[in-house]
């Protein structure tokens, strides 16, 4: 029997996708009031990276691809291994990172 096809909604992967939300929204607005604003669409590149994860980690695509189809668990890994990370890196600057 194979496993239903749907969200998984994974705790773990939420919340530490929600951590990393929050310490890099709190650092944007920290530099922003020292004088020092994230241009938004680095914050855009930021944000959509993390929703890739997302994505990537608690859709369907998740569990279709680890039980049924071998395609959608290769997007699964282009996703994660490539689509997220370069967009959150084109989120990230100099201050942000210090």
């Amino acid at each position: 029997m194979t496993e239903p096809v749907g969200w998984s909604l994974d705790p773990g992967a939420i919340g530490s996708v929600g951590v990393v939300a929050v310490a890099y929204g709190v650092r944007v607005r920290n530099l922003r009031r020292a004088g020092h604003p994230v241009a938004v669409a680095k914050q855009v590149w930021f944000y959509s990276g993390l929703a890739i994860l997302l994505a990537a980690l608690i859709s369907p695509i998740d569990t279709i691809g680890e039980s049924r189809v071998f395609y959608v668990h290769m997007i699964q890994h282009l996703m994660l291994g490539d689509l997220a990370p370069l967009a959150i890196v084109l989120g990230l600057s100099g201050p942000v990172i210090q």
